[in-house]
């Protein structure tokens, strides 16, 4: 050895992780990656299983105020022999968060009738966890189990489960092809109600009255209507070039209204719908204040869509809605009106027929109490 020696170790030489322990690295890596997985996926079905708890006890306070305006457990739209409507259920309006639920399967059941002898209803839901609930008018939030959950609702099974025996009630609020009366808790959005009243003319001629340029009657004709079976007719009486009829809706200074109807001329040619909108206030007509004139695009069964959208100025407590048509000459021909729809929103809305995706029925199709999610 040299004077004072030498390192005998190349200076350039390393050290490395040899392959058992990069092993031990890999599965211990693994391990530590599972569990976050576990825990991470149990915070998730917990707080979905707490969303969907929430949900079903925020509907049931809506039912139960329902139940002292009606003096009763609202019913559900079928019964335990399966007859009537399961997707209706009248008079609720419900939002929550969609995310949380099986959207996989038939969802949020609504249960009403008599258990020993006492009037109650029932809530039950399914988690995107799995895991179920029910909301009881007797004992609150609770699991829910011994159901087999199916893309195909099952009411009365449900019921049964929930202990109730026949004659009950049931509807349920989602189904994955999602073209059903009661599932406006699966849309996000604002709620639209129908301001029009009688708007598609399926009883009787309630809430119109005649405008100008037509005979001081008018009838309801029973067949062929743009919606359901009936709409409102009445005859030019020569006098004016723009026949008009009117019916009011209740407004507030500021909103948004925006409107769709439909109108056919019979016997005389028209040139474009026409909607006059007015502000009205104590049942007079003070102004018109938007005015437009839709172009004439008949269907094979005479039908024009039209469709206007306007802000609502101050100092009325209504607009009167003066709808028709214009014609080249004094009009003498029959003019029919049918499926009026006014919301507040900037968004015109499809006029819902009760077949109408994504709109839904609060209670008998063509009611002008229907509401349903935004378009």
């Amino acid at each position: 050895m040299a004077k004072g020696g030498t390192d005998t170790v190349s200076k350039g030489a390393k050290s490395a992780f040899t392959i058992v322990e990069l092993l031990i690295v890999i599965v211990v890596i693994g391990i530590l990656a599972g569990i976050i997985l576990v825990g991470y996926s149990a915070v998730i079905n917990n707080a979905n299983d707490k969303s969907v708890q929430a949900d079903i006890s925020k509907l049931a306070d809506s039912v139960k105020l329902l139940t002292l305006d009606n003096n009763g457990v609202p019913d559900g739209g079928a019964t335990s022999s399966n007859t009537g409507d399961s997707t209706v259920l009248n008079g609720i309006r419900f939002k929550t968060n969609v995310v949380s639920y099986d959207q996989t399967v038939a969802n949020l059941y609504y249960c009403s009738g008599m258990i020993n002898g006492t009037e109650e209803f029932t809530i039950v839901a399914r988690s995107k966890s799995g895991n179920a609930y029910s909301y009881s008018s007797k004992s609150g939030v609770a699991g829910f189990s011994g159901y087999t959950w199916t893309g195909s609702n099952n009411g009365v099974a449900v019921c049964g489960l929930a202990g109730y025996t026949a004659p009950f009630t049931w509807s349920y609020g989602y189904n994955p092809a999602a073209n059903y009366g009661w599932y406006a808790w699966a849309f996000n959005g604002e709620v639209l109600t129908n301001l029009a009243t009688n708007p598609s003319i399926e009883s009787n001629t309630t809430g119109w009255a005649k405008y100008t340029g037509v005979s001081a009657s008018m009838t309801r004709v029973t067949s062929g209507g743009w919606s359901g079976t009936s709409y409102l007719s009445t005859v030019g009486d020569n006098t004016n070039t723009i026949p008009r009829v009117y019916t009011d809706i209740p407004t507030s200074d500021g909103d948004v209204i925006s409107v769709i109807f439909h109108v056919k001329s019979t016997g005389q040619a028209a040139t474009s719908a026409l909607l006059a909108a007015k502000l009205v206030s104590g049942g007079t007509e003070i102004s018109t204040f938007n005015t437009s004139y839709p172009s004439w695009s008949p269907d094979a069964n005479g039908w024009s869509t039209a469709t206007a959208t306007f802000t609502v100025p101050a100092g009325g407590d209504h607009v009167r809605l003066s709808m028709g048509l214009t014609s080249a000459a004094n009009y003498t021909g029959t003019m029919g009106i049918d499926g009026v729809m006014a919301v507040k929103s900037s968004t015109v809305p499809t006029y819902a027929d009760g077949n109408t995706p994504r709109w839904v029925w609060t209670g008998t199709a063509n009611n002008s109490a229907s509401t349903g999610p935004a378009l």
